[in-house]
This record gives structure tokens, C-alpha cells and sequence, in this order.
């Protein structure tokens, strides 16, 4: 099954677009609420494969942790613009989905009004994930406001 990009702009690898990336959501936008949450406790130091590569892409140079992508957000390398902070509607609550690269973002001292957010309530694969998301952390609807690194 074909996953939507990580990062703006970026066709999945070798993979025909998949109409279900269609459904539900908003176009991007500029800003993210201060009171937007998260859906995980922690996170991990280090982006998965496809993340390193499609970051690596963007950046023109290797991106494997969050505060790589922060170092090239820092030296221009790699626009704001160019990081989707996927976001979820759900009981009120805006919940953050991709928390490394929020991590990324904010570390490399971007501003939450600066951040290029795409709202993907609706889309069944983007709920699908804030489901396990939730779930794995022990969360409610609420999330959680600052999420720990685990270090790794």
C-alpha cells in the first residue's frame, strides 16, 4: 500500500498516487495553534527509512535525526514550507500526526505560525494512524502537550 510524502511537494517513491491521500483535509496552510497537541508521548531521535531519504532529498544532504533536519531548516538548506505538520480535528482537539518533524521545526526555533500545516481530518489512512498513534501512547482525544525523546 502506497504512502502519502513526508514532506510537501514530494511524490511517493515509484508509486501511482493513491485516492485515498484524496479524501477529507484541507490544502496546506500557514500557522499551527499553540493549543495543538500531540498524539504520542515520545518519539524517537531518528526519522524511519523513507523519512531519511525523502529528508535527505529536500535537503541535499543526509538527513537521519531530528536535529539534522533542524540544522538544515537553521542554515536554509531546507525551507519550513517544505515540512508538512500533519494535523487531525478530532473532539475538539487539533492533534499533531508526524512528531519528529515537529520536533525538527521547533528545535531549529521556528515558530508554530511559521509552520506549513496540512489538515488531514477525513482521510481514513491519516485517522487510521492517529488511532494507533493514541492508542500506543495510552492517549484520549486530548494528546498530550510536550511529548519526552526517547533518545534514540
Amino acid at each position: 500500500q502506497t504512502l502519502p510524502p513526508l514532506v510537501a511537494g514530494a511524490p511517493a517513491p515509484g508509486m501511482p498516487p493513491d485516492p485515498e491521500d484524496q479524501q477529507g483535509g484541507e490544502p496546506t496552510a500557514r500557522g499551527l495553534s499553540e493549543d495543538a497537541r500531540f498524539a504520542q508521548r515520545n518519539f524517537g531521535e531518528t526519522f524511519s527509512p523513507r523519512g531519511q531519504q525523502e529528508l535527505s532529498r529536500v535537503a541535499g544532504r543526509p538527513i537521519r535525526t531530528i536535529d539534522d533536519l533542524a540544522g538544515a531548516i537553521r542554515s536554509g538548506n531546507v525551507s519550513p514550507s517544505q515540512i508538512p505538520v500533519n494535523v487531525v480535528n478530532r473532539g475538539g482537539n487539533t492533534l499533531i500526526l508526524n512528531t519528529r518533524t515537529t520536533q525538527a521545526l521547533q528545535r531549529a526555533g521556528v515558530s508554530r505560525s511559521q509552520f506549513n500545516v496540512r489538515d488531514v481530518t477525513g482521510n481514513a489512512r491519516f485517522e487510521r494512524m492517529l488511532d494507533r498513534q493514541l492508542r500506543g501512547s495510552n492517549l484520549n482525544n486530548e494528546g498530550i502537550r510536550n511529548p519526552i525523546s526517547r533518545g534514540e
